[in-house]
């Protein structure tokens, strides 16, 4: 699963609009349905303000 992927099933898991989950992490609205769309690269301190407002673990792996 890519990243877009991941972090649109954890907001909807959630149970929140994209405007709750950018007030909840701290960034405008269109940063995270950029952050959602299939290829986009977020960078690493967004995904790690996301690991920390959510409480959620950030697990990276590289690889084939």
């Amino acid at each position: 699963m890519d990243t877009a992927n991941v972090l649109k099933s954890l907001r909807l898991r959630m149970g929140l609009t994209q405007d709750e989950f950018a007030k909840l992490v701290g960034v405008h609205q269109p940063h995270v349905s950029r952050s959602e769309k299939p290829g986009y690269i977020c960078d690493i301190a967004y995904l790690k303000r996301v690991s920390e407002k959510t409480g959620k673990k950030l697990i990276m792996h590289y690889g084939r």
